[in-house]
């Protein structure tokens, strides 16, 4: 069950990494071809950048040749032309007038993930998760670190996700599990409450677990029911108090008897409880 859930969770960070084909042709709509031209000649880097753009997609006049395109693109990038790497990496990736090459597209959304071009970032990750390239754990963590700092939500959901399920770091899962929580999003109330329970086993810190176990609960998250009537039931953390933990176990009850029955067994039986009943 646990390897199962492990890879939902793996499932949902590969669609929030979905590929990005961006070629960022919206920064050429308005110029001077000619001007454009000369600037390449004269081995401009955004002049080089915006003839591969127009070779590479056929635009104003200007043939489609994805060969010249791949070409002024590295000069660019020899040039320090962050856009003109994660050109380079979506036509490797894609076999857009060369073989398809993932270690090359790779390569270069590289040099852009680190020129710090978002899209080049979740495209690499997109690489790491599907196993398309040898996965790099430091340039993982690194670039979702990068992309929470940016302030997105579901970048942040990654960056907790990644240290929750994958690196199994409780410590480092704290601070954006936190920061989720106090969005009032429900999972993450319920996951701060069990790093809260779990990240130090010798002395769990059942006041902040508490807290936020009764906001998810009061808001009908089914798991932090079932652990809030655990904690009532067992006086853990908090004063015994039977009605209590009767009352948000029947509660989880009435949205799944059959699990309920079962995960309140483990805890009774645990601490020498008799097992309630679903009503």
């Amino acid at each position: 069950m646990k390897m199962k859930f492990v890879k939902k969770i793996f499932s949902i960070l590969v669609l929030v990494f979905s590929f990005i084909t961006i070629t960022y042709a919206e920064e050429i709509k308005n110029y001077d071809v000619t001007s454009t031209i000369e600037k390449a000649k004269s081995n401009d880097k955004q002049g080089l950048y915006e003839l591969a753009l127009l070779k590479q997609n056929g635009m104003y006049g200007i043939e489609k040749n994805l060969s010249e395109a791949i070409e002024l693109y590295k000069r660019a990038s020899a040039l320090g032309h962050r856009s003109a790497n994660h050109n380079l990496g979506v036509l490797y990736y894609k076999g857009q007038g060369v073989p398809v090459n993932y270690p090359e597209a790779a390569k270069w959304f590289s040099i852009a993930a680190d020129r710090k071009v978002e899209d080049s970032q979740r495209n690499l990750l997109r690489m790491y998760y599907r196993n398309e390239i040898t996965r790099n754990e430091e340039r993982v963590e690194r670039i979702l670190i990068e992309l929470a700092e940016l302030g997105q939500q579901k970048d942040i959901e990654s960056l907790a996700n990644y240290y929750y399920y994958e690196v199994n770091n409780l410590n480092l899962a704290e601070k954006p599990t936190l920061l989720l929580a106090e969005k009032g999003i429900l999972k993450y109330q319920f996951l701060i409450a069990m790093i809260y329970l779990k990240k130090n086993n010798q002395n769990p810190d059942y006041a902040n677990a508490y807290k936020w176990l009764l906001k998810a609960a009061t808001k009908g998250d089914y798991k932090s029911k079932i652990s809030l009537a655990a904690l009532y039931y067992g006086g853990l953390g908090v004063s015994k108090n039977e009605t209590e933990a009767m009352k948000w176990f029947q509660s989880a009850c009435a949205q799944d008897p059959v699990l309920t029955s079962d995960i309140f067994d483990k805890v009774a039986s645990k601490n020498q409880l008799k097992t309630p009943k679903c009503k």
